[in-house]
């Protein structure tokens, strides 16, 4: 009996360390948006409508829900490793206002920029049972590795059209760590860590126009780490010790917001004429890179025969949404003594009403053999925004269906070893549901005999082509 009960406080105090972690882990609130989200990591969840909040994705589970890396009946050590790719093609916009008076100088009339980069790139899983007897206490790590580039940023124009979500937020490695903890037979329990970065940088410029002298430019910056958490619950009723994925799961992971920043303070100075100084150019750019809503993320799956029906729920927070725009802010000091600072009007980005989205994910596995699984999934995702763009900016972020389908394989060796492994691929369409946008008469200061940028309309959609192949190889 003693022994029962200093094993219950230890398995107690072992939770209670991870929670208190976790609130740690919410102080900081930077980090990098991610691929999950967007396609999921592995061929089993994209093909399942992104649903993996529930239970096993191949060696992803640090990232889809922590939880389950205590999952009963698991081998010791999985690795998964795959291909992830998307090619989004937006609809073309042409004949509209590029720029104003408002932006720059005179009215421009043209196309836009509606191309946008593919995500191709590789995702890394692993999960490891360090104390098998303890709880299943296991480790996981998932990464995302872009192959076109190490990364790509992208702050995009604040008046321009633009598809904000989609040009730069899957475009730079992605890592993710997570623990899992068995607290009782059938509970599960888990902590997530974001590995992230926030850039800042100096630039200091000199400008000189006289004869026998040279122009000067410096620039530094800095990535810092840091770090945004998440956690992750998951319930199995009436599980039995050795079990793997159990008949009746419910799943449940909450995330924190997080945005990545760039600051840039800058300093210009110009010798014009002999012995003249002009005024300094001071002034400070600031931006958020990337952004992830708060999101709860509630889901269960259940098992008849030979299917599995698969059912999830997010709750994302976009209210608190901070657009990637660059802004521009004056400085109040001069370089130098008897110094004027050369005064230049501050950056405005658009003002937009951003609300909280349910995003419902649906999807169905049917094991057709021990070795051959045929998988469908299906998700919505409404607009963050309020209202379409017809009034002063244009940002645009149509609701999107996204159809998944996908087939596992799984094989009892691996080249020729005794090892137990899975193939999973998929494939993934999302279709952006098309918006027409009639820009409202005048310019962005309300004068009418001019036009705003975007004027005089426009449609707005796409669609997206993706594809997921994962192998997961179990010891």
């Amino acid at each position: 009996m003693i022994r029962r009960q200093k094993w219950a406080k230890l398995k107690f105090s072992v939770v209670w360390i991870f929670i208190v972690g976790l609130g740690c882990l919410w102080g900081s609130q930077d980090t990098l948006a991610n691929v999950g989200d967007f396609l999921g990591f592995g061929g089993r969840t994209m093909a399942l409508g992104g649903a993996g909040v529930t239970g096993e994705t191949g060696g992803f589970e640090a990232y889809h829900n922590p939880a389950a890396l205590a999952s009963d009946g698991k081998e010791r050590l999985i690795l998964g490793w795959g291909i992830v790719f998307a090619r989004p093609s937006f609809l073309p916009i042409n004949g509209v206002v590029t720029q104003n008076d408002y932006v720059a100088d005179g009215e421009t009339e043209g196309s836009v920029d509606a191309h946008y980069q593919d995500t191709f790139g590789q995702v890394l899983g692993l999960s490891y049972q360090v104390l098998p007897d303890f709880g299943r206490l296991t480790l996981g790590l998932v990464a995302f590795l872009p192959l076109n580039q190490l990364a790509y940023m992208d702050t995009g124009q604040a008046y321009i059209p633009e598809y904000f979500l989609y040009r730069s937020r899957t475009q730079r490695p992605q890592v993710e760590l997570g623990v899992g903890f068995r607290v009782l037979p059938g509970l599960r329990f888990g902590v997530g860590l974001h590995t992230a970065f926030g850039l800042q940088g100096n630039a200091n410029v000199f400008m000189n126009l006289k004869a026998n002298s040279v122009s000067t430019m410096t620039f530094d910056a800095s990535l810092k780490t840091m770090f945004s958490g998440y956690f992750g619950l998951l319930w199995s009723p009436g599980a039995e010790e050795g079990v793997g994925q159990h008949p009746l799961n419910f799943g449940l992971v909450y995330r924190a917001a997080a945005v990545s920043s760039l600051s840039l303070p800058m300093t210009a100075t110009a010798s014009l004429l002999e012995g003249n100084l002009s005024p300094d150019f001071i002034f400070s750019a600031a931006s958020a890179l990337y952004y992830d809503p708060a999101t709860l993320e509630s889901g269960m799956s259940f098992k008849v025969a030979d299917h599995r029906w698969v059912a999830q729920v997010d709750y994302q927070l976009w209210s608190g949404f901070k657009p990637s725009a660059l802004s521009l802010t004056q400085s109040s000091q001069a370089v130098g003594p008897n110094r004027e600072i050369m005064p230049i009007q501050p950056g405005i980005v658009p003002s937009y009403q951003y609300v909280n989205t349910v995003v419902p994910r649906v999807g169905w596995e049917w094991a057709l053999s021990s070795s051959h699984t045929l998988r469908l999934g299906y998700s919505y995702r409404p607009s963050i925004l309020r209202v379409v763009s017809n009034g002063v900016g244009n940002d645009l972020d149509p609701p999107k269906h996204s159809i998944s389908a996908g087939w596992g394989l799984h094989f009892d060796s691996f080249l020729g070893f005794p090892v137990p492994s899975r193939v999973d691929v998929a494939l993934n369409y999302q279709q952006l549901t098309a918006q027409t946008i009639v820009k409202t008469p005048g310019d962005e200061t309300g004068d009418l005999t001019k036009r705003k940028i975007g004027a005089p309309g426009y449609n707005a959609g796409g669609r997206i082509f993706g594809g997921a192949v994962s192998l997961a190889l179990a010891f």
